[in-house]
């Protein structure tokens, strides 16, 4: 998860066309393969929430593909007298790397999925409260991060704005990916692949040069790091925004605007981005960093209506009903 506050839009050209169809097949049909589903909410900052009950209260939970695993907020551990235990790795995020600490929880129930002994990690996740402030009613009390959805074979849909997820204790059973769906509802699929972290990583083309970059649900904007914009030597304007990550601060965040950025079929030109410094100047080793090229955020996941399946780690991209290039 990296937290960054600014609105950006862009004007969007499109390389395929969609089709057209009025009904809606695919909540039924993933159903009928064993799926359950629970609706998210996408909250004022642009993050999609989830409620997820944790030893009986309902918590805010970041649905977040980005984070390698699912994480208790350190002072919903502490509200709740948790045992904390310290753990010999790290966490790794995009803000470095923090000490691992986990925590045992009773039951944590997801919609209509109840699961008892869940093992989380425990992480910092929200920024100190402002003098006088005992509680923020929108913190993030946790991360349903990567470990969970893929262990669940979760399909994230943006249009429907609903998690659709199996029980991750029957994984080993058979599902059919739900691309036969999609494409029928008029969308394009790009594969994926994973780094050795379980994060999904898109084949993105900026400015004539291929990049993977990180599929983040977490991330409100898309964000470059540092090293591919003296790359493609691209000039920079100056933000009052600071990033934060699972890790630490990633300091004061800067924009550029790229000229092209191709996705898949989808070309997106003169679109604004995030320039922030995700590896820390690679002032760690890389025994205990992932190098991040850049992560694609929620402001095109939600623009294209994106559905990302897990299932057949694919991303699933629907072109808007409006595609004459205007600003958005």
């Amino acid at each position: 998860m990296i937290s960054l506050r600014l609105l950006v839009v862009a004007a969007v050209a499109m390389a395929w066309t969609a089709l057209a169809t009025d009904d809606d097949p695919l909540p039924g049909r993933l159903e009928a393969r064993g799926y359950r589903q629970i609706p998210f909410t996408l909250d004022d900052r642009g993050y999609l929430v989830l409620p997820v009950s944790v030893n009986g209260f309902v918590m805010r939970f970041l649905l977040d593909t980005g984070a390698a695993m699912s994480v208790l907020s350190s002072q919903v551990a502490q509200d709740l007298r948790l045992p904390v235990r310290e753990d010999p790795g790290t966490v790794v995020g995009a803000g470095g790397t923090a000490r691992a600490r986990r925590t045992t929880l009773d039951t944590l129930c997801l919609g209509p999925l109840r699961m008892g002994k869940t093992r989380l990690a425990v992480c910092e996740l929200n920024d100190p409260l402002p003098a006088g402030l005992a509680f923020d009613p929108k913190a993030i009390e946790g991360l349903m991060g990567s470990d969970f959805l893929a262990a669940s074979r979760s399909i994230i849909d943006y249009q429907r704005r609903t998690l659709f997820f199996r029980d991750p204790r029957t994984r080993a059973v058979p599902v059919r990916p739900p691309g036969d769906i999609l494409q029928e509802l008029g969308y394009g699929g790009i594969d994926l692949t994973t780094n050795a972290y379980g994060h999904l990583l898109v084949p993105v083309m900026l400015h004539g040069t291929n990049l993977p970059l990180i599929v983040d649900s977490g991330v409100t904007h898309t964000v470059i790091d540092l090293s591919v914009v003296r790359e493609l030597t691209l000039a920079t304007d100056v933000t009052r925004t600071r990033g934060t990550g699972v890790g630490g601060s990633l300091g004061k965040v800067r924009r550029t605007r790229l000229e092209q950025l191709v996705i898949g079929p989808a070309v997106l030109r003169e679109f604004p981005v995030f320039v922030a410094d995700l590896n820390r100047g690679e002032r760690e080793t890389p025994s205990n960093r992932l190098h991040i090229r850049g992560v694609l955020g929620n402001d095109i996941l939600r623009f294209f209506s994106a559905v990302i399946s897990y299932p057949d780690r694919r991303l699933y991209l629907k072109p808007p009903r409006e595609t004459d290039g205007s600003s958005r």
